[in-house]
């Protein structure tokens, strides 16, 4: 039953454990760069962390993640447990990651951008659960990251990214082949020779 991981003493053990991988991460973004000799002008010391496949409860997202992206000002794309993609109307489970994107402008200062990249092609044992997820993805997004602080002259990379078994859809790898420098696949999978194969 993919909706255990809604279970409340699950949910107990899981925030616990969320919480502290993020502070561990945060120590040791701490001790890496009270080591390091030259400070990056925008204070950031990461700039991506990724989180599998059905690793992040909907309910965390604000408590946990957001906090995390706020303060590093980091992108972060990680796995949701099943979800309803619209909860209200009682829709089917999905599938997905969420990209967090932290973004500056002078006029709305820090804003964080959340897009949810669907998963299309389930695993066989998803078929079998019940209540069954069902088949998610209505976009393939690319998102531009400015890496480089002379944007006249270093164009933004391209980020994509793709839940586990959608990495191995020939026609979405041949079309972003040209269209993406960075691709990501959250999957909670032992198998990651094939993943490795297909990059």
């Amino acid at each position: 039953d993919p909706q255990l991981l809604v279970d409340a003493s699950f949910r107990t053990q899981q925030r616990a454990h969320l919480s502290s991988i993020m502070e561990g991460v945060s120590q040791m973004l701490y001790v890496r760069d009270t080591h390091r000799n030259q400070h990056r002008s925008d204070g950031r010391v990461i700039d991506l962390l990724i989180f599998p496949e059905l690793a992040i409860h909907p309910q965390d997202i604000n408590t946990r993640i957001l906090p995390f992206v706020r303060k590093h000002k980091c992108i972060m794309l990680f796995g949701q447990v099943y979800h309803q993609k619209e909860p209200k109307t009682g829709s089917p489970l999905i599938n997905s990651c969420l990209w967090m994107i932290p973004e500056w402008t002078n006029s709305k200062g820090l804003q964080i951008h959340r897009i949810e990249q669907g998963k299309k092609n389930l695993a066989q044992p998803e078929a079998n659960f019940i209540p069954a997820p069902i088949s998610f993805r209505p976009a393939q997004w690319l998102i531009e990251y400015q890496w480089h602080s002379d944007m006249a002259k270093h164009r933004p990379l391209r980020l994509s990214a793709s839940v586990c078994y959608d990495a191995t859809d020939l026609a979405l790898a041949a079309d972003l082949r040209s269209r993406s420098d960075l691709y990501i696949v959250c999957a909670l999978n032992q198998d990651v020779g094939t993943f490795d194969r297909m990059s």
